[in-house]
């Protein structure tokens, strides 16, 4: 039976392969791993026989493949450790949608639904922007707040769906109590979002639930004036 490389050693965050007994792989090899994007990305070229992959997300199995620069590709996989649940981020985990693994993060410190990634961002906000339905879903059973908007812009969460089109996120976050009123920093309600999307299916959606339909922004616009600008 054909040798294959082997992991020896495993993190949170790394794992170490080694294919030291891999006759085929003696010499220059490259090392390959699949990213977040699912494509393949290059981790390691040169002549060493043993390899620690750094910069990977907990409790997660990855696939790998090497191969001499002049030869045939060998694949085999390699998986994190657990890790400590209590200081991990959500946001990663949001959008690589491993929702059993934003569960058990959840339950285990609740206060991290609300938490804002370096973007700016919260959980619930990176689920809605990849219109992720179930995700929205789950989290807001977990205990996300529906009504948290942007820290600095003051941008809701159905601001940011409506703008995006992403109306099925809208009518649910609508459905789970989502404030249809509220207004941004500028003045800005959903309508003026949707208008300014220039999507028809976001202003219809509007129209339907807005209060307001004359609401002016900051500088006296409303909708209406927005959109024919």
């Amino acid at each position: 039976m054909a040798r294959k490389p082997v992991m020896i050693n495993r993190g949170q965050n790394h794992v170490t392969v080694s294919w030291e007994n891999v006759d085929e792989l003696q010499g220059e090899c490259v090392l390959e791993v699949v990213d977040e994007l699912k494509k393949w990305a290059v981790v390691y070229r040169g002549e060493k026989k043993e390899v620690r992959v750094k910069g990977l997300a907990p409790c997660t199995c990855y696939d790998f493949r090497v191969k001499r620069v002049d030869g045939e590709w060998v694949s085999f996989k390699g998986a994190t450790n657990e890790g400590p649940f209590l200081v991990m981020h959500l946001s990663r985990v949001v959008k690589v949608g491993k929702m059993a693994l934003v569960r058990k993060i959840a339950h285990a410190r609740p206060l991290l639904l609300e938490v804002e990634n370096k973007e700016m961002k919260t959980p619930l906000r990176l689920a809605v922007e990849k219109n992720d339905v179930q995700m929205v879903g789950l989290l807001i059973t977990l205990g996300a707040n529906v009504n948290t908007s942007s820290l600095y812009k003051k941008m809701s969460l159905l601001m940011s769906a409506v703008s995006l089109g992403h109306l099925a996120v809208a009518n649910f976050l609508v459905d789970k109590g989502c404030n249809v009123n509220t207004t941004d920093i500028n003045g800005l309600n959903i309508l003026h979002y949707a208008v300014d999307s220039d999507n028809i299916e976001s202003v219809k959606f509007a129209l339907k639930h807005c209060g307001n339909v004359d609401s002016k922004d900051s500088n006296g616009w409303t909708p209406l004036l927005r959109a024919g600008g």
